[in-house]
This record gives C-alpha cells, sequence and structure tokens, in this order.
C-alpha cells in the first residue's frame, strides 16, 4: 500500500515513463482491484482532500498536484486501442 502511495505522489514521472506507468495500472489493478476508471474515480474523491491539506496555514507544500488530469492523459497515451475496436 505504501508503494502504491508513494507511486501516487510521483505520478507525473511514472505517467511519463510507459513502463512505469503499466506496471502502476497492473497493481492498481491486481493489489487494489482499481481499473482506470475506478481509480480515476478514487482519485477524483481524494482530490479536495489534498487540496486542503496542501493548504493548512503555515505549511509550504507548494500547489497541489491535479492528479485526475495527469492520469487520465497518460492513461490516453499509454493504453492503446486493438485494432478493429
Amino acid at each position: 500500500m505504501r508503494n502504491f502511495v508513494e507511486c501516487l505522489t510521483r505520478l507525473d514521472p511514472i505517467a511519463n515513463e510507459p513502463g512505469e506507468f503499466d506496471r502502476f495500472l497492473a497493481v492498481a489493478q491486481t493489489r487494489f482491484q482499481l481499473p482506470p476508471r475506478a481509480l480515476i474515480a478514487l482519485l477524483e474523491a481524494v482530490a479536495p482532500k489534498i487540496d486542503a491539506f496542501v493548504t493548512v496555514p503555515g505549511a509550504d507544500l507548494g500547489a497541489a498536484p491535479n492528479l485526475v488530469t495527469t492520469f487520465s492523459t497518460a492513461l490516453a497515451r499509454h493504453v492503446t486501442v486493438p485494432v478493429g475496436s
């Protein structure tokens, strides 16, 4: 679980590496039963909590990542549709 959460914190670089992104998708599916659509729903659910955490007074955490957009973009770029589909 910790490794999966760590991957979420590094989603930008993982999304830009097809092999890493494929491994991330495989872990989400096999260990957590999260196919891409379910993973998007999870990211959409936690995004407001991440945004709230980043804005805690006194915490210099920078801007909240847009995990949903990053994941959706990477998914569209890396997942191929079989010919004839």
